[in-house]
């Protein structure tokens, strides 16, 4: 496990802004350093999910509630989302105007084409506007070859939920 450890951190790097036209650009060795002293590690860990979990729910206005409990119930069900999504490995970015939410066998093929596409291809899909119907179209074309990794992927994801949901639970939040 450590030697496996090790060889993520050795290809791992990472640009680190800090505000105000403040960046650091930390080695692997670097990264390695900092996790390695339990203490930092704990402590980085805890105020980046404190960071990443009051980001989640600070939209969540008090003007929009009749009571605080209300607002507060609000809030602690958007943070317990966020945190079960991180317990599964899932992170997501939104930013801008929202697409409209597709099945999650659609999602899920999308993401399977995605990560089988040549580094190249995937920068070409970056920018481009029709991104998921070139996804969809390159599932069809490959489907009966695909259909049991998104199957198995899916699968695989519930499972995580269920683990994740069960741990939620004995986790106690407070805001």
């Amino acid at each position: 496990m450590v030697l496996n450890r090790q060889r993520r951190l050795k290809m791992f790097a990472i640009n680190f802004d800090a505000g105000k036209h403040v960046s650091f650009a930390l080695t692997a060795q670097q990264v390695e350093q900092l996790v390695s002293h339990p203490e930092v590690h704990k402590h980085a860990l805890m105020i980046g999910l404190k960071n990443i979990l009051q980001d989640c729910h600070a939209s969540i206005v008090r003007e929009d509630f009749k009571t605080d409990d209300d607002w507060i119930a609000a809030k602690r069900a958007k943070a317990e989302m966020k945190l079960g999504a991180l317990m599964i490995g899932d992170i997501r970015v939104h930013s801008g105007e929202r697409k409209p939410k597709v099945d999650e066998f659609t999602a899920m093929a999308r993401r399977v084409v995605l990560s089988l596409l040549p580094k190249a291809d995937k920068k070409k899909l970056v920018d481009a506007e029709d991104r998921e119907q070139q996804l969809d179209k390159l599932y069809e074309a490959n489907a009966e070859t695909l259909k049991p990794m998104v199957d198995a992927r899916i699968a695989e994801e519930a499972k995580r939920a269920k683990e994740a949901e069960t741990l939620a639970g004995k986790i106690k939040l407070a805001l």
